[in-house]
Formats: C-alpha cells, sequence, structure tokens
C-alpha cells in the first residue's frame, strides 16, 4: 500500500528516536565508565595515537615496526578490558545498544531495506510504535523465573506452582517462535493480571519483529475500535490491509472490550479470516476458559479454546515488586 508523506516522517522519525536513545545511552555508560575507571581516557588517546602510528607504518612499508605498534595496541586493549572488568563493565558497554544492530537502527543496509523495516512499517500503519520499545525491555533474554512463586497451593493452577506452569510456558513461547513461518500456530494465554502473560507476549513479538516478521500488537479496545473504523471508512487502512500485512496478531486483554453485537461479528471473522489464511495469533486475556464459554457465542469460544492453551497463576509480580520496594 502507498505511504503517506506524514507516515514516512514517522517511520524517519522512529528511527531517528532510536538512534539518539542508543547513543545517549552509550554516553551515559561511557561517562560513568571514566568516572570509575580514571585512567581510561588516557589509555583511549594512547591507543589512538598508535593506532595512527600503525597506519603511518604500515603505509611506509615498515613491517618490522607496524608489528611493534600491533603488539602495544592489543596490550592496551588488553588493559583496558582488565580494567573495565574490575570496574564490572566491558568494552561492549562503550557501544551503542541499538534496537536493531544490523542496520545500527536507520532502516537501511548495504542490501537495501533492514529486515527490521517492515515491522516499523507495520506498526506505524497500526499505530504501535512504542512496540519496539517495549520488546527491548522485555525479552527472552531478561526473563527472570526466580520471580515466580514455587507454591502450589496460592497459584491456583490445579495443584502446581507458578513457576513450574511458566517454566512450560516459556518453554512454548521458544518453540513458538522457532516454528513460526513453518506452519499457522495460535496461542491463547490465559490467567489473573499480573502473572505475566504480557512479558511472555513481548518475548515473542520482540524476537520476530528482530528476524523480520510484522507484528500487530494490540489491547483488545484498540483492535475492535480499529476494525469498526476500518469497517466504517474512517481508516485509511481496510481490514484486509491489516491481515494481508499482519504476520503475527497479538490482542491483549479480550474481554475489556465492550459487548456488542459489532464486535462479536468482528472477533469472528477476525478468527476465520486469519485461520483461512494461515495466519497466526496469540491472544491474551483474564478470562478462564469457564469464561470463555460465557461471554462469547458457541462459533468464537470452540475456536478460540482449540489454540494452544497456556494458564498462568499465582501473585500479580507488579503488585509484589512495587511492595518489594517499598519495604526496600
Amino acid at each position: 500500500m502507498p505511504l503517506t508523506n506524514q507516515q514516512i516522517d514517522q517511520i524517519e522519525q522512529i528511527y531517528l528516536e532510536r538512534r539518539n536513545r542508543a547513543w545517549d545511552e552509550a554516553e551515559r555508560k561511557r561517562a560513568a565508565i571514566e568516572k570509575a575507571v580514571p585512567e581510561f581516557p588516557r589509555l583511549e588517546r594512547e591507543q589512538a595515537e598508535l593506532r595512527g602510528r600503525l597506519i603511518e607504518a604500515k603505509r611506509g612499508g615498515s613491517l618490522r615496526l607496524a608489528a611493534e605498534i600491533d603488539k602495544q595496541i592489543r596490550a592496551q586493549i588488553l588493559m583496558k578490558e582488565t580494567l573495565l572488568q574490575e570496574a564490572g563493565y566491558t568494552l561492549a558497554d562503550l557501544e551503542p545498544r541499538w534496537a536493531c544492530p544490523l542496520c545500527k537502527d536507520t532502516g537501511y543496509t548495504d542490501k537495501g531495506k533492514c529486515v527490521c523495516f517492515r515491522p516499523t512499517l507495520v506498526s506505524v500503519l497500526y499505530h504501535d510504535s512504542a512496540l519496539w520499545d517495549r520488546v527491548n525491555e522485555e525479552s527472552f533474554d531478561n526473563f527472570d523465573i526466580t520471580r515466580f512463586d514455587t507454591r502450589p497451593d496460592v497459584a491456583n493452577l490445579g495443584g502446581d506452582s507458578a513457576r513450574n506452569v511458566m517454566v512450560k510456558n516459556l518453554r512454548a513461547a521458544k518453540n513458538f517462535v522457532k516454528n513460526f513461518g513453518s506452519r499457522m500456530q495460535n496461542m491463547l494465554l490465559y490467567g489473573p493480571t499480573g502473572t505475566g502473560k504480557t512479558f511472555l507476549c513481548n518475548c515473542i513479538a520482540g524476537t520476530l519483529m528482530k528476524e523480520g516478521w510484522a507484528v500487530v500488537y494490540m489491547t483488545a479496545v484498540e483492535y475492535f475500535r480499529l476494525l469498526a473504523d476500518m469497517a466504517f471508512g474512517r481508516s485509511e487502512q481496510t481490514i484486509e490491509d491489516l491481515m494481508d500485512s499482519t504476520d503475527l496478531l497479538i490482542i491483549d486483554d479480550l474481554g475489556t472490550e465492550i459487548e456488542t453485537t459489532a464486535n462479536l461479528s468482528l472477533m469472528e471473522e477476525t478468527i476465520d479470516r486469519r485461520m483461512n489464511k494461515k495466519q497466526s495469533t496469540i491472544i491474551s486475556t483474564n478470562l478462564t476458559p469457564d469464561d470463555i464459554r460465557h461471554r462469547y457465542i458457541e462459533r468464537i469460544a470452540s475456536r478460540l479454546l482449540c489454540y494452544q492453551t497456556l494458564p498462568f497463576g499465582g501473585d500479580d509480580l507488579r503488585t509484589s515488586l512495587r511492595s518489594r520496594r517499598i519495604n526496600l
């Protein structure tokens, strides 16, 4: 679909903000490093001087001198690494932490548009440009399983603990990512608020987006509002555009939308259209399977409960984390 000038500007602004954020974070780390390791700036200057001498030696054909300078540079690097390690840092901390390392948050590589461009485009079209920020904070790499309770009596999970169930859910999520694109996969994540559903969705979304898949992630309220706008011509995009451009659709907090005949119809259309096109969908909800059966018509409920279902339980992690912070 053709992009408007406003959408092109939005995409450019998103990439600019990502680059600025990465550089700002790197500058803050460098300032902290220079404060913790006073010798570091001097070593940096000396290393830069040595690199300049190395270039001159190679140009002049002085191979013995070049080898000696190269040896000095490696010694400097080793010294820097040692000092950084003692202060709790690494050389990698000096580099910007790009949202997309392939294009360094420009949207383009030597081969053209980066794999991150299409997911970014989709996020602009469907108003979720902040998703990249969220998935960089909530990923498989920083998933802390120890936050989940080991007591089975408080989890309300049929005698299992929240941690044991989350281990299984985490494995299922990683398998979802591993097999994505080879077959249609659908997931239904259900359980109380604050038990890890949204975090796990972000883990999946972030991994797939960085592989170049287009992910649309919306709350149920946002999603049904968008579909209504599309159905009544209040949006530049159509329902067909949304479905055709989206590799993975994630609907968060199903059950918070207003119960109307129109929303039920749109929900059924979404499920059927994506299943017919072999497109994957993930839905999270605070509703139990019994709640789903009572809230939705049988055609919708039966389809949803045929998804791979992942239960969640235990304490509200956000509340317990706030409590620990207060106690600290």
